[in-house]
């Protein structure tokens, strides 16, 4: 399903919201990096340097709660477009497979198939079909 329109749309969106994640934590990143030079400078007096320090550690706490929140944000959104495609899919399927007297369709990534004859790959025409039906 990953070669349909709509997977590679769903990869792009992904990527997208990902890159964007990894840009804000980049930029919180940066801004624990520079707290933890300032707490270098012996310029600081101690009241300072116990503000900056808790700063610090408020900073560093927020970045891994960001992360992971992250992590799963975008997990959850994959699954959701995963299984709206699998609800597409699965009626597709059966069709084509009534259609042209398939007594089984297997999925190749996932279902262990170590070989089977290219001539029977129905793939291409799946995604053809895909395509035509949902691809706005």
């Amino acid at each position: 399903m990953q070669k349909t329109k709509k997977g590679k749309a769903i990869k792009q969106k992904i990527e997208k919201l990902q890159n964007e994640k990894q840009q804000q934590a980049q930029t919180m990143q940066e801004v624990i990096k520079k707290l933890q030079t300032e707490l270098l400078s012996p310029a600081l007096n101690d009241d300072t340097r116990v503000k900056k320090s808790e700063e610090l550690k408020k900073k560093q706490i927020a970045l891994k709660r960001y992360i992971e929140d992250s992590r799963r944000e975008l997990e959850l959104e994959l699954q959701k477009d995963v299984i709206e495609m699998d609800k597409q899919t699965m009626p597709l399927l059966r069709e084509l497979g009534k259609t042209n007297g398939f007594t089984v369709i297997l999925e190749t990534q996932k279902s262990g198939v170590l070989y089977f004859d290219q001539s029977i790959d129905i793939t291409a025409e799946v995604i053809k079909a895909f395509d035509a039906r949902f691809s706005k």
